[in-house]
């Protein structure tokens, strides 16, 4: 469920990106930031990931982290306050490319619409590519509409304002059609 095609650090890349496009941490409204500032959130990400190889640049991660503290978008980029705590992204560098372009058994790799952390339009094509570089020809793609990463199409006010029966909550429930989905695909390839 939600497995990315692209290396660790190109998800994290792709996480702040469209997080802060999403504006998803806004408690309230969504946060609404500039093309600037998402990329300066992405430098910033991309520099903590180049001194964790390269501690001797400590320095360049402290000012960049100080100039982050400050800025809007400071909550959807890493601020890793010791060398030790960057260094643990040399722990991720695993990038399932290798994997997918040699993977011979059947597969079903399911996305949700709106997932920030494993976006399907950064995923999916890449997936694909791959398995059929590896002439998989057993594999199944499916996008569901409006769900995140975790598969909960999230609560809504029906009706704009709470007043009953005119304005009501419906509730949040996984995504339509995906244990349907999950069933139906490993009943047609299990051996009976």
């Amino acid at each position: 469920l939600g497995g990315p095609a692209v290396s660790i650090w190109d998800q994290e890349l792709q996480r702040v990106e469209y997080s802060m496009q999403a504006g998803v941490l806004g408690e309230n409204d969504p946060d609404v930031f500039t093309e600037d500032q998402i990329q300066a959130a992405l430098a910033h990400t991309r520099l903590g990931f180049a001194v964790a190889q390269d501690g001797s640049r400590w320095s360049e991660w402290e000012q960049s982290c100080t100039i982050a503290s400050a800025a809007p978008w400071a909550a959807y980029a890493g601020l890793d306050s010791t060398l030790e705590e960057l260094q643990g992204w040399l722990r991720y560098q695993y990038d399932p490319a290798v994997t997918l372009q040699h993977l011979q058994t059947p597969l079903l790799a399911l996305f949700g619409s709106r997932d920030v952390l494993v976006p399907p339009s950064e995923n999916v094509d890449l997936m694909r590519k791959y398995l059929i570089a590896a002439d998989n020809h057993d594999f199944e793609t499916v996008v569901f509409p409006d769900v995140g990463h975790d598969f909960f199409t999230g609560a809504t006010l029906v009706g704009g304002d709470w007043d009953w029966p005119a304005g009501y909550w419906r509730w949040n429930r996984r995504a339509p059609g995906l244990a349907d989905t999950i069933v139906t695909w490993t009943l047609r390839h299990v051996d009976r």
